[in-house]
């Protein structure tokens, strides 16, 4: 257990998940514009994901991050759906994408300040 929580903490695990989803799916890093991401809206899930995100990306104005659990929390077998619909809408409305509950300052010391 301690192994696993280290691992999550260090954010090493989230950083693997996604070189390992980018190698199987054989798409170039560049060419990802959308993270739907998975921390719960707590202050240090949320840290240890942008920094894995931002690792795995870098800093790219084009790449948007944005997540439906801090509202839904864990739907299990409906979270493909609601996730779906909700990514459908960004994209239907010119990536006018919804707040993330607990993000009251995205402007602030972690955000990326990139062109755009």
């Amino acid at each position: 257990m301690t192994v696993v929580s280290l691992f999550v903490q260090s954010g090493r695990g989230t950083i693997l998940c996604i070189e390992k989803a980018l190698a199987q799916s054989g798409v170039p890093r560049e060419d990802v514009n959308y993270v739907k991401a998975h921390a719960t809206s707590t202050q240090a899930g949320n840290l240890k994901e942008y920094q894995s995100v931002i690792r795995c990306f870098g800093q790219t104005p084009d790449l948007r991050v944005n997540s439906t659990k801090s509202m839904i929390s864990h739907l299990l077998g409906a979270a493909g759906a609601v996730e779906a619909v909700a990514l459908l809408q960004a994209i239907r409305t010119g990536w006018m994408i919804h707040p993330n509950v607990n993000l009251e300052n995205p402007e602030g010391r972690h955000a990326y300040k990139g062109a755009g």
